[in-house]
């Protein structure tokens, strides 16, 4: 599904006509997002991409690329082996319990979380054929280029990429960041965003400064 063909066939979005909530749910059930209501407005993710756990959190107008793997758990190094078939794993009802092969194992010896949530923030755009570690955050407005595998957090408005994951540059000077930060457009009515000059950011800032008085 490409982007002008949501737009062709939910065309209300321009005149706000819907709510955001229905905008929204026409833009996911769309383009593809399986996180229901862990996803943000008119956030996406492309084809072929695995989220972890079942608390991990997308922003708002986030886009994520195709084959990207949310989440990725760890095994533990320290132990005499990294096989999970000596954990305790998430079962049934995601009660905690031992492979079927140690039944009777100390439960409370060998507890291990593999797994824990991502925090996505708002208007991140993270590449194709990324790689996310458990546990990490991606702040607003961050990007992660493609084929990256990202094992720590990244703060907002920065530019990372490469394995590992390094920072690369700031999308904005300083100034600009703590703007974006204090305006927070993401969270504004769509009304009072859609007329933007989306390509010149200081006006955009001006226009939403006025605006937001």
């Amino acid at each position: 599904m490409k982007f002008k063909n949501f737009f062709k066939k939910n065309k209300k979005i321009e005149n706000q006509e819907q709510s955001d909530d229905v905008v929204y749910k026409n833009y996911a059930e769309n383009y593809g997002s399986d996180l229901g209501d862990r996803i943000g407005f008119c956030s996406y993710l492309n084809t072929n991409c695995s989220v972890y756990h079942p608390e991990t959190t997308v922003g708002k107008y986030t886009s994520i690329g195709s084959n990207v793997l949310i989440g990725a758990g760890q095994h533990p190094l320290k132990w005499l082996t990294t096989s999970p078939l000596v954990w305790n794993i998430i079962g049934d009802n995601n009660k905690i319990q031992p492979h079927p092969a140690f039944k009777n194992i100390d439960i409370n010896r060998y507890l291990w979380e593999p797994y824990k949530p991502v925090k996505i923030g708002n208007d991140v755009w993270i590449g194709q054929n990324v790689v996310i570690m458990d546990g990490v955050e991606i702040g607003d407005g961050a990007i992660i280029a493609s084929n990256a595998v990202v094992t720590h957090s990244i703060p907002a408005f920065e530019l990372w990429g490469g394995v590992p994951a390094r920072f690369i540059k700031r999308r904005f000077d300083d100034v600009t960041i703590e703007k974006l930060k204090k305006l927070k457009w993401w969270d504004l009515p769509f009304d009072k965003i859609k007329d933007l000059p989306f390509e010149n950011v200081d006006e955009c800032i001006k226009i939403l400064e006025l605006r937001c008085k």
